[in-house]
C-alpha cells in the first residue's frame, strides 16, 4: 500500500495477551455444551415436575425413572467429551472460570437427575 510516512503511518498491530487468548479459547470451548445445557435443564425441569406429581399421587412412574436415566446418560456422555476436549487445551484455558462454571452446571444437573432415577 503506502510507505510509512508522516502522512501515512502504518497501522499498529494489536498484541493480544495470553489471558485474553485463554478467555476467548475457553469461551469457544464451552459455547457448544452450554447451548445444549439449556435443553438438558429444560428436560430436567419437566422430569422434576412429573416426579413431584407422581410423589403427590403416591405412585411410581417407571417411565419417568427411565427418562431421567436416559437424560443422565446423555449428560454423562457430554461430560466425557467435554473433559477430553478440555485436556487437549492449555493450562490457562482448563483453569478458566468459564470452564469451571460449565463443569459445575453439568455436575449440579447430573446430581439433580440422580435424585430422580
Amino acid at each position: 500500500m503506502f510507505e510509512e510516512t508522516e502522512f501515512h503511518p502504518q497501522p499498529r498491530k494489536r498484541v493480544v495477551s495470553e489471558d485474553i487468548r485463554a478467555a476467548r479459547e475457553a469461551a469457544a470451548l464451552v459455547r457448544p455444551i452450554n447451548e445444549r445445557l439449556g435443553d438438558f435443564q429444560s428436560d430436567a425441569v419437566r422430569l422434576a415436575a412429573r416426579a413431584e406429581r407422581s410423589r403427590r399421587s403416591g405412585g411410581v412412574d417407571d417411565a419417568l425413572v427411565k427418562a431421567a436415566q436416559a437424560l443422565l446418560g446423555r449428560i454423562d456422555a457430554e461430560v466425557r467429551l467435554f473433559e477430553e476436549e478440555v485436556e487437549r487445551r492449555g493450562l490457562r484455558v482448563t483453569q478458566h472460570s468459564r470452564v469451571a462454571d460449565t463443569r459445575q452446571a453439568l455436575r449440579l444437573l447430573a446430581d439433580r437427575l440422580r435424585l430422580l432415577s
